[in-house]
């Protein structure tokens, strides 16, 4: 059915549970998720994706944990090609719990960010990304975004190996893909009315990455928020 404007500004109410940033509490924060975002792959993209969230919410404190939060700890299986993929449950267990992350007392919500393929449960192969939009906590994976994901190749390896215009095409929909789940944590669901950055994904010829901009309902939630 959809998520109309009225829909979400209702949603949105503090008698209906809902909350939106404020004053001393209007930060994203962005947490690396692993320690091979340390190399030079997540060092080079990472100022471009703050550039660009910066860009997509103006009215947010955009900040990025110092250092990236450890996968020790998270469960995890193989892929089809041979490489740990890691439980979605686990990393948002640390969005939450972890003393680094929850010391950012100005974060109105948290993002994990990573380059190792993400899954929500054994029923499910894979996905990009996902939110909780009542704790305010998501994740998305850079990793089946890359030209050479099923190539067998890992995100970290492919750095080297593409073209600048294919770095440009990964890049590009990777921000998509971050600022849909930010707008999930944001209260604001799936959209049915457009072609819109906020449409759902069924796979990687249905990337929410397809479209840049958000329809005027997806905007006009935004806005209020």
């Amino acid at each position: 059915p959809g998520q109309s404007f009225p829909q979400y500004f209702k949603r949105m109410q503090p008698k209906s549970g809902g909350v939106l940033p404020r004053a001393a509490c209007d930060a994203l924060l962005v947490c690396p998720i692993g320690k091979s975002f340390s190399a030079e792959f997540g060092k080079r993209f990472m100022p471009h994706l703050i550039q660009y969230c910066s860009a997509f919410f103006p009215g947010m404190f955009i900040e990025v944990l110092e250092k990236p939060v450890s996968l020790k700890d998270v469960r995890s299986r193989e892929n089809d090609f041979g490489h740990k993929q890691f439980l979605i449950e686990d990393i948002f267990t640390i969005l939450n719990t972890h003393k680094d992350v929850v010391s950012k007392r100005r974060a109105y919500c948290r993002l994990g960010v990573t380059l190792e393929d993400i899954y929500p449960g054994d029923e499910w192969n894979y996905v990009f990304g996902q939110a909780r939009p009542l704790e305010r906590v998501g994740v998305f994976s850079f990793a089946r975004h890359s030209p050479l994901f099923y190539e067998g190749a890992h995100a970290t390896e492919a750095f080297g190996r593409l073209e600048a215009q294919d770095m440009l095409r990964w890049l590009r929909t990777c921000r998509h893909t971050m600022v849909h789940e930010t707008c999930h944590m944001l209260g604001i669901l799936h959209c049915v009315y457009w072609q819109c950055l906020m449409n759902g994904s069924n796979g990687p010829g249905d990337s929410c990455g397809s479209a840049a901009f958000l329809c005027p309902v997806c905007l006009h939630k935004l806005l209020h928020a």
